[in-house]
C-alpha cells in the first residue's frame, strides 16, 4: 500500500467518528488534508481497502470526504451513502446534501446556490437510484434531518 494510503488508513483506524478529537479542528481535518494529496492509484486503493474496514472507519472516511479532495472523493462519498451501516450512510448524505446546495435555518431547509459544488450536484443527480437512498437514510432521521434529506432526494429527482 502507498505511504500517503497507509498513513490514512492508520489515522481512520485509530480515530472515533463521535469524539470531540474527531470533530473540527481534528482528525476530521488531517484526513481532509490527507485526502487532498492523494493519486488516482491512491484513490482505487482506499476505495479497494474500506469494503474491508469497520464501521467506524467508514464512518471517519464519509465525514472527511468532500468534492475539493476530486471526482473520486465524490464517487466514494456517493458508494458510502449506500452503506450497509445507517451512520455511515447517514454521513454520506448529510455530505452530499451540503455539497449539492441543501442549506438549514430556522424556517427549514432550502436551496442554497451558494454552497452548491456544481460537480458533486451533477454527479448526484446522474447518480441512479440515489434519490431513494437518501430517502431510505431519512426516514430513519429525526425530522430536521428527514426534511433536509427529503428537498435533497426531490432535488436529484428535478428536470434538468
Amino acid at each position: 500500500m502507498q505511504a500517503s494510503v497507509n498513513s490514512l488508513d492508520t489515522l481512520l483506524q485509530n480515530s472515533d467518528a463521535d469524539s470531540m478529537e474527531w470533530a473540527d479542528g481534528g482528525g476530521a481535518e488531517d484526513a481532509a488534508e490527507m485526502m487532498a494529496i492523494l493519486s488516482e492509484q491512491d484513490w482505487l486503493t482506499l476505495k479497494s481497502i474500506s469494503l474491508n474496514r469497520d464501521r467506524n472507519w467508514r464512518a471517519c472516511l464519509a465525514s472527511s470526504l468532500n468534492p475539493r479532495q476530486g471526482e473520486q472523493a465524490e464517487h466514494l462519498l456517493l458508494t458510502l451513502a449506500s452503506d450497509q451501516d445507517l451512520e455511515v450512510a447517514f454521513l454520506a448524505v448529510r455530505g452530499i446534501a451540503f455539497y449539492c446546495g441543501i442549506n438549514d435555518s430556522m424556517n427549514g431547509p432550502f436551496i442554497d446556490p451558494k454552497i452548491r459544488v456544481s460537480s458533486m450536484h451533477a454527479l448526484a443527480k446522474a447518480t441512479s437510484g440515489l434519490a431513494s437512498r437518501v430517502r431510505r437514510v431519512g426516514s430513519s432521521c429525526g425530522p430536521r434531518f428527514q426534511r433536509q434529506f427529503d428537498l435533497l432526494a426531490a432535488e436529484l429527482e428535478r428536470a434538468a
